[in-house]
């Protein structure tokens, strides 16, 4: 009984984590089946993603985490960012408000949407680069990345430690 016990208070502490980090993806999800439709696209399978999200959350001593990462290659017809913008912006749905729209050269731009979540703002960065664009979704603490910023390696060290 007591080894039943003990699976079962392992498997939840396992599944507890997941369950978050797969409800809370609804935004994302939605931004990346409307590019799938809009420009007739699939991303590119990203192998092992939640050890990226994994090795992003310990090395930034908790600063990003739940980072989800998708990789679009060949969609040159991608031509104007407010067009982009809309769509996003219509399918990530009212919580979501655009921060930033910077453009790098006459096609290569970047889009941030944000909103926040408990102690921590969700990030959603869209990168258009040469027919490239990639949609990178994470929860950022701004604490524990600014303390990770201003001391990399004792952040990386004391990654439990809350700043000071």
């Amino acid at each position: 009984m007591k080894i039943a016990a003990g699976t079962l208070l392992v498997a939840l502490a396992a599944i507890l984590p997941l369950h978050d980090w797969f409800a809370s993806n609804s935004g994302f999800d939605a931004a990346v089946s409307a590019v799938e439709q809009q420009y007739h696209a699939q991303p590119e399978s990203i192998p092992m993603q939640w050890f990226v999200s994994l090795c992003a959350t310990v090395s930034t001593g908790g600063g990003v985490r739940n980072m989800r990462v998708a990789d679009f290659d060949n969609i040159s017809i991608v031509t104007n960012p407010d067009q982009l913008a809309a769509m996003l912006s219509a399918h990530l749905g009212q919580p979501w408000h655009r921060m930033v729209l910077s453009r790098d050269g006459a096609q290569d731009f970047n889009l941030i949407y944000v909103h926040p979540q408990g102690r921590s703002m969700r990030m959603l960065v869209a990168s258009y680069d040469h027919g490239e664009l990639d949609l990178v979704r994470m929860d950022v603490n701004g604490e524990r990345l600014a303390h990770f910023v201003q001391n990399p390696a004792r952040s990386a060290a004391h990654h439990n430690t809350i700043p000071d």
